[in-house]
């Protein structure tokens, strides 16, 4: 009986070292796939970051050069907001 429960645990052991190095494979197969997208999308987000940055100082720029349009269209949108959150919330109330 005792020579049964040893063979046991040792299978049990055996069956667990085989899950962990299939997991561990699985891991480090995942972690292959992630590093080789994020390779992938790293030049994509440079060149975003680029372009973003590039815009914003022409918009700064630009709301520097017209503060009177610069108020205005700021203006425009805070209306635009306000009339679309009073739109929202009298759907909101009817409900």
């Amino acid at each position: 009986m005792a020579r049964d429960m040893n063979t046991e645990v040792d299978t049990l052991k055996d069956e667990v070292a085989s899950l962990r190095d299939a997991v561990m494979k699985q891991a480090n197969s995942a972690k292959d796939r992630l590093n080789d997208a994020a390779d992938s999308v790293r030049p994509h987000a440079r060149r975003a970051v680029a372009n973003i940055r590039a815009e914003s100082d022409a918009l700064s720029q630009a709301a520097r050069e017209n503060p009177s349009l610069t108020v205005g269209v700021l203006a425009g949108a805070m209306a635009i907001g306000a009339l679309f959150g009073f739109a929202l919330s009298e759907g909101a109330r009817r409900r």
